[in-house]
């Protein structure tokens, strides 16, 4: 990496020169030991700055993006590059980024094609952070030609997929028939449930199993999407059956109300959640 160039984002960004020297001084005097026979031997003084894990490395990392983000708003301020609309009078969506993933919008053109090659082009001779084409994947919506796409992919050299099936556990794409792409969550659930049923558990025990395994299994599909009313109903009636005594296919008599079960345990219910409510609630948290 050209330090040079993080020197001068944080400049931009209106770090104080002490922290910036002090940033700096981090970076440049990194050093490892070699351990024979549990003793310090052979200092190696690093050329590539911090090793990875080290926790300054996110930091400047996060920085370093933001020199690839002023590139990318750059061109699109120049009209070379044109995001997406999610619906009419919203804002462009260029780009967007998480940790060292990064997902890129323009237009399926061969003149957008190569002025997202020159961005990342510069943002690698600036940064030493070179495009791994292995990793690299091409979407294009319906509507885009074949010879379109064709080019574009070999402009890039990377591979063409139809759909991610899956980004950081979640879908990536939410269509029609939300309920079969979430479905995976109530087979999650029911596999647990049915491992737990032929055990000898106390009220205790299930309660335990409800609460930190069963009702937590699909906190993070719930706090980025809006799960249907009926798989949200039906992962409640698995995890009703369990707290009842189910087992296998037989019925039990559920003495009270599943709607009481879920008060707190000072109104006199057991405290379950209600998976439609922590839903409802989990997004409003985002928002």
């Amino acid at each position: 990496m050209e330090w040079a160039y993080l020197e001068a984002i944080m400049r931009k960004l209106g770090f104080q020169e002490r922290w910036i020297s002090l940033s700096m001084m981090c970076v440049r005097t990194e050093s490892f030991f070699v351990l024979i026979n549990e003793e310090p031997k052979s200092k190696i003084t690093s050329t590539r700055g911090l090793r990875q894990g080290n926790p300054i490395s996110l930091y400047l990392f996060l920085l370093c993006v933001e020199g690839l983000s002023a590139i990318l708003q750059k061109e699109v301020g120049m009209g070379r590059i044109k995001g997406i609309l999610v619906c009419r009078r919203a804002p462009q969506i260029l780009y967007l980024l998480f940790a060292d993933d990064s997902i890129i919008f323009c237009r399926a053109t061969m003149e957008e094609g190569n002025r997202v090659i020159k961005v990342l082009k510069d943002y690698e001779e600036a940064f030493g952070k070179k495009l791994n084409k292995e990793k690299t994947s091409l979407f294009f919506s319906k509507n885009t030609k074949r010879d379109t796409q064709e080019g574009i992919k070999d402009l890039f050299g990377a591979q063409i997929i139809q759909q991610h099936e899956k980004y950081r556990g979640l879908p990536p794409m939410v269509r029609r028939g939300r309920k079969k792409v979430f479905n995976r969550i109530k087979d999650q659930v029911g596999r647990k449930i049915a491992g737990w049923k032929g055990k000898l558990l106390s009220n205790a025990g299930r309660e335990i199993l409800i609460k930190v395994v069963a009702q937590v299994t699909s906190t993070y599909m719930m706090s980025c999407f809006m799960l249907p009313n009926s798989l949200c109903n039906e992962l409640n009636s698995l995890v009703r059956n369990f707290w009842w005594g189910q087992k296998d296919k037989e019925r039990k008599m559920a003495w009270v109300s599943w709607e009481k079960l879920c008060t707190r345990k000072s109104e006199g219910g057991m405290g379950f959640k209600d998976l439609r409510a922590f839903n409802m609630a989990l997004l409003a948290k985002q928002g």
